[in-house]
């Protein structure tokens, strides 16, 4: 039996081959989520009821985001679907989860969701207030504020505040959980807390 010599060459050639046919038959190759919206023919964006955002009324929809949401879905040449959420912490926990592909609700852009979230370019500017109820009194700065002060759980707002705790050490804040803006006016209005941040 005549001896073969070891070619190092042409084996290397040969495990290239079969490393490259492995690689190309790998289906654990992650597609983007543009190519999953598109896949599905769908993309679904989360919000919260709102006059400015985002409402249903007899059978139609309105609001600033929900319009530009069916833009963009008409852009992308798929169906537009929208879910509505409660709270915040509801509609945040379905982005984390997959169950949205985004979120159309009028949000500001903090620090702190930006550590988390991408987020588009500023389409609308909106300033934080505080409300009380007309004919009561009227606090001049952050320090006349005596009485606590209801803010939404895991809002901007809240963050503002907390912010401005150095400047007024017995600022009290009262976090709402499940609750929206519209419900904080309501409250203010029904004389059941005086203060908000809306």
């Amino acid at each position: 039996m005549p001896f073969k010599t070891f070619r190092p060459k042409r084996y290397l050639l040969l495990i290239s081959f079969v490393l490259i046919f492995i690689a190309g038959c790998n289906p654990f190759v992650s597609i983007s989520t543009l190519e999953k919206i598109q896949q599905r023919d769908e993309i679904v964006m989360g919000t919260i009821n709102g006059t400015l955002t985002y409402s249903y009324e007899g059978s139609q929809y309105s609001g600033f985001d929900y319009e530009l949401g069916e833009k963009f879905a008409e852009y992308l040449n798929v169906n537009f679907k929208v879910k509505e959420y409660d709270s915040l912490i509801t509609l945040f926990s379905a982005l984390k989860e997959g169950k949205i592909d985004f979120i159309g609700a009028g949000l500001t852009l903090t620090p702190e969701r930006a550590k988390k979230y991408k987020s588009s370019p500023p389409y609308y500017y909106v300033s934080q207030q505080v409300v009380y109820y007309k004919g009561t009194y009227r606090p001049k700065n952050i320090e006349d504020i005596a009485e606590p002060i209801a803010v939404l759980e895991h809002s901007s707002h809240l963050e503002t505040m907390k912010g401005l705790l150095d400047q007024a050490p017995d600022l009290q804040i009262e976090i709402q959980k499940n609750e929206d803006q519209e419900s904080l006016l309501r409250q203010v209005a029904n004389k059941e807390i005086k203060f908000a941040v809306v």
